[in-house]
């Protein structure tokens, strides 16, 4: 069904502010009870597959969101049916233990693996049992945008804890007619998806890629047929070598951290911490910093394309190893190699993915801030190809990886054309019809 948008020039004062005329305001309570979850034995979770997918604090985006991601399963039979949810259900996040309290009060849609019927919800999180009808998706959107006003409803020092009957009974929720809330939960749905889907093909293609690698230099598979040699890490191809990573890339490190507010004014440039890093091929995220971080702070602008991978820090077992997408500032906890001083960059990106966690467990200084050494990076082995393999490999996988930067950066253009339209669609500001 076709949809056309005109901005609204109509509106009524309210609770919440100026509103479009013929929209309501309700609260919470009078859309839907909230059924909290439950504590269970620590013997019935399992991080593999089970009966019901076990949804925590660790399946809400900062913000608002599902991560569908990070999961946790429950294989017990102690639960409430009332406690069950499905796909579509909405939930909101009693807890929190970040700084920022970007989780608590944050909304989520379920969205199950296929293979799964349910899902048991935590005594983290609590599930909205609809009394009228609402659309999921309209309210999710709102309860986003307003998170952290939601937050102002927990109390608590080290660990937050949501109010959930005066927040029930006090949020007050912008009401349009139905149609138009499910119009609006549409848009806002057609961004996710298109996100989604992009997200999966970048899974998909770096899984090619890190085939494509472990094929060639690790088993060695095209070049079975040939002649091998002893090396200090096993039979290699003849013409191939053992060499320090030092050898091969320079390994630098990021600067210091900006933590001053005036770091942050109007800032413009990207800057990559540790939180940033992701399992996937990309950093994803960022916080912008101004020409006054970069003057006091002698930050070095790393170009994109750039491979970065965490160094120091409590997750370094996490081993995760990023592209950066785009030209960023970095922080001193992550490592970079340049890609403009390695030609090869796809090759060591691949490499230090493969064998990062190996290196971790290698070399990390078992301190209580574990941390990795340049020197120690620098010295780690590695098994190095003829020039001509170097040639060949970069000329299948580098296509590969031009597409994953490129869905990443749209991924990145998405998400802020949604957040910018999120705001005016759920306030009324910009009004969606139904074409005849």
């Amino acid at each position: 069904m076709p949809l056309k948008f005109h901005w609204e020039s109509d509106f009524k004062e309210t609770e919440l502010g100026p509103l479009p005329v013929g929209w309501e305001v309700k609260n919470l309570y009078s859309l839907a009870d909230a059924i909290k979850g439950l504590s269970y034995n620590s013997s019935e979770i399992t991080f593999n597959d089970g009966k019901f997918l076990f949804i925590t604090l660790n399946n809400f985006k900062r913000g608002g969101g599902f991560k569908k991601h990070y999961s946790k399963f429950y294989n017990g039979n102690k639960y409430n049916d009332s406690q069950k949810v499905v796909n579509g259900d909405l939930l909101i996040a009693l807890t929190d233990m970040t700084q920022e309290a970007k989780v608590v009060g944050a909304p989520a849609i379920v969205s199950l693996p296929a293979y799964l019927q349910f899902g048991i919800i935590s005594l983290d999180c609590a599930k909205l049992k609809p009394k009228t009808k609402f659309d999921a998706k309209f309210l999710e959107g709102y309860l986003s945008v307003t998170q952290e006003e939601n937050s102002m409803f927990a109390n608590g020092v080290n660990v937050l804890h949501l109010d959930i009957d005066q927040f029930m009974l006090n949020k007050y929720i912008p009401y349009p007619p139905y149609w138009e809330q499910i119009a609006i939960g549409r848009i806002l749905s057609w961004f996710d998806d298109l996100i989604e889907n992009k997200k999966r093909q970048n899974e998909i293609l770096e899984k090619t890629a890190m085939a494509i690698f472990k094929s060639w230099f690790v088993d060695f598979e095209p070049f079975k047929d040939g002649e091998f040699v002893d090396s200090e890490l096993g039979k290699i191809p003849k013409g191939w070598e053992v060499k320090k990573l030092g050898e091969v890339a320079k390994v630098e490190t990021g600067g210091g951290a900006p933590q001053d507010k005036k770091y942050f004014a109007n800032g413009c440039f990207p800057f990559i911490r540790v939180k940033h890093l992701t399992s996937g091929v990309c950093v994803t995220g960022f916080d912008l910093i101004n020409a006054l971080a970069v003057k006091d702070l002698n930050l070095r602008l790393y170009s994109k394309g750039s491979v970065v991978f965490q160094r120091s820090g409590e997750s370094l077992k996490a081993a995760r190893v990023n592209l950066l997408p785009f030209d960023a500032y970095v922080v001193n906890h992550l490592a970079v190699i340049e890609k403009k001083l390695n030609k090869n960059i796809i090759f060591l990106y691949c490499l230090l993915k493969f064998y990062m966690s190996e290196m971790v467990e290698s070399i990390y200084a078992g301190t209580s801030l574990p941390y990795l050494r340049t020197h120690d990076i620098e010295n780690f082995a590695v098994i190095i190809p003829a020039p001509s393999i170097f040639q060949s490999f970069n000329l299948l996988v580098e296509p590969i990886f031009q597409k994953i930067i490129l869905n990443q950066r749209e991924i990145t253009a998405l998400r802020k054309i949604h957040d910018t339209l999120l705001p005016l669609l759920v306030f009324g500001r910009l009004r969606v019809g139904i074409n005849e």
